[in-house]
């Protein structure tokens, strides 16, 4: 274990806030089962889930017992937490790690586990052996997944530009390391016989190597929401393919046994088949917003005309920003948009604010804005809050976003509208919120 943490370095996270998107208890907006944190379909059975605790940070991924009678959930800090059958073992929750854990891999006797950074340092626990990291290396893209070998003496590690790193008796089978890819892989399954793997990106394509077969992809279907995970089947001949708001798609002899419900407000982070293949369990990232994509988003007022704003609170989180308008007994009609430039209402005069994105916030039948007129928070994606203007009963709100680094994409986003707030949730860049 010494050995596994060398690449550790003292590094705090900033401790969240608690709101909607992190509590335990249901959101005004949110249905019944939004909560629950794990969904089982077909022969699978629900063991229990992290959803009754208050979590420091979200849950990043998870791991089936080979009895199908449990599994394990990692947060991003390293906490483990064990349902079912499966057994706790240790973890990194009380460590301050460099980078985020990112993955979760077992052993085949069900009495150890790796977790695995997104520097690619590796932490072995019960009778996990540590054989190697990429933890002191310097990557071209972060690690996002983890996989074991069936004889639970090796592993491979699986960049977001695809590419793979082998310890132990695992076996590089191919890379897409110089390949320019059109979305980053998020995720990634092995072959039962170990001699060969499958990667998916956030766009649906898939890419095979070694004994693994190509059964389909979601690559040429435009997606409303990224994909965030994959599985092969026991037997190898399929796998299925999900969506970040737990829509699931199966390909070869894969079977769909059932979406996670409409009222998801969580992302989908891993999907674990049964030992038979006839089911499996959907874990969400509690603490990490649904992808969305970057359409307009718009609602109607919850009561009598007019609203009146009271507060416009920007914040931020693990894997998102959130922009939090407040209005004091009724919320107004309102739309988000992405625009080319900000205009002030009334008068025509392009406005400037921070950022290489803009995100246009329209508040109709509406009075008295408090809040300060500028905001400059500067958080990873929301870069300058600004009130455009008044006019006419309308509030115009500009939001200066930092774009994915390099280009001037518009990330995803997603809105939550209670009977008194607004949530604009924006994906930082490279998180689950997919564009």
């Amino acid at each position: 274990m010494t050995r596994s943490l060398r690449h550790i370095a003292v590094v705090l996270f900033a401790a969240l806030l608690a709101v909607p998107a992190l509590s335990v208890s249901p959101a005004a907006a949110a249905g019944p089962d939004t909560f629950r944190g794990v969904y089982a379909f077909g022969d699978a059975t629900f063991h229990g889930s992290t959803s009754a605790l208050k979590l420091v940070q979200p849950i990043v991924g998870a791991a089936a017992t080979p009895t199908g009678l449990g599994y394990w959930l990692v947060a991003s800090d390293g906490g483990v937490f064990a349902f079912g059958d499966a057994v706790f073992r240790g973890s990194t929750g009380a460590i301050h790690l460099a980078k985020p854990i990112v993955g979760i891999a077992r052993t085949q006797s069900r009495k150890g586990y790796w977790l695995v950074s997104s520097d690619g340092g590796v932490f072995a626990f019960g009778d996990a052996h540590f054989f190697g990291s990429m933890g002191g290396v310097k990557l071209a893209a972060p690690i996002v997944s983890i996989a074991s070998t069936p004889t639970g003496q090796g592993y491979t590690l699986v960049a977001a530009d695809g590419g793979v790193f082998a310890f132990g008796d695992a076996r590089f089978r191919g890379s897409l390391g110089t390949v320019t890819l059109a979305a980053p892989i998020v995720a990634s399954a092995s072959t039962p016989s170990g001699k060969g793997y499958w990667m998916t990106a956030t766009d649906g394509g898939v890419f095979a190597f070694g004994d693994a077969h190509f059964f389909g992809s979601l690559g040429a279907t435009k997606l409303g929401n990224p994909v965030t995970t994959m599985a092969a089947t026991p037997t190898g001949l399929g796998y299925w393919i999900v969506q970040g708001d737990g829509t699931v798609h199966a390909f070869g002899d894969a079977h769909a046994r059932g979406d996670a419900p409409h009222s998801l407000v969580e992302a989908i982070v891993s999907i674990l088949p049964t030992p038979s293949g006839n089911g499996y369990w959907l874990a969400t990232g509690l603490g990490i917003p649904r992808a969305v994509s970057a359409e307009t988003r718009a609602g109607t007022a919850t009561g009598p005309m007019p609203a009146r704003l009271i507060q416009v609170l920007p914040q931020t989180f693990q894997s998102f920003d959130r922009l939090v308008l407040l209005f004091d007994k009724h919320r107004p009609d309102y739309s988000v948009s992405y625009v080319s430039q900000f205009v002030a209402p009334g008068s025509g005069a392009v406005i400037p604010l921070a950022g290489d994105v803009k995100m246009h916030v329209a508040l109709q039948n509406v009075t008295t804005f408090i809040s300060p007129a500028d905001m400059l928070p500067g958080f990873p994606t929301i870069a300058e809050v600004d009130r455009l203007g008044q006019f006419e009963g309308a509030i115009d709100i500009g939001v200066g976003i930092n774009s994915i680094p390099g280009t001037t994409r518009q990330v995803g986003f997603r809105v939550i509208a209670s009977s008194k707030s607004i949530f604009i949730d924006i994906a930082h860049a490279g998180d689950y919120f997919g564009s």
